[in-house]
């Protein structure tokens, strides 16, 4: 699934699904999330719309703000990832 530059795209804009939802749920601002992991508004949302992919610093970051292990935004991307590339077929 990550063999070429197009993939990588689909894994940014899984993973911007996985994190919006995951602040959705928990109740909170693209603002106060970017307070939180000590970052701004506009970073949020570039990784929301798949724009930007986080470093492992702000995985875990994401994570401790958002009461989530990595491995679970991970999986989730990584899974999402799954449903679009087949979508895209």
């Amino acid at each position: 699934y990550f063999e070429n530059m197009q993939n990588d795209q689909i894994l940014a804009k899984a993973f911007g699904q996985t994190l919006r939802a995951r602040r959705e749920k928990s109740g909170l601002s693209q603002t106060a999330l970017a307070k939180r992991i000590q970052t701004s508004k506009s970073y949020i949302q570039y990784l929301e719309y798949g724009q930007n992919q986080p470093s492992l610093t702000t995985l875990v970051r994401l994570s401790v703000a958002l009461d989530a292990e990595p491995g679970e935004f991970l999986q989730d991307a990584v899974r999402l990832c799954r449903v679009l590339k087949d979508a895209e077929s």
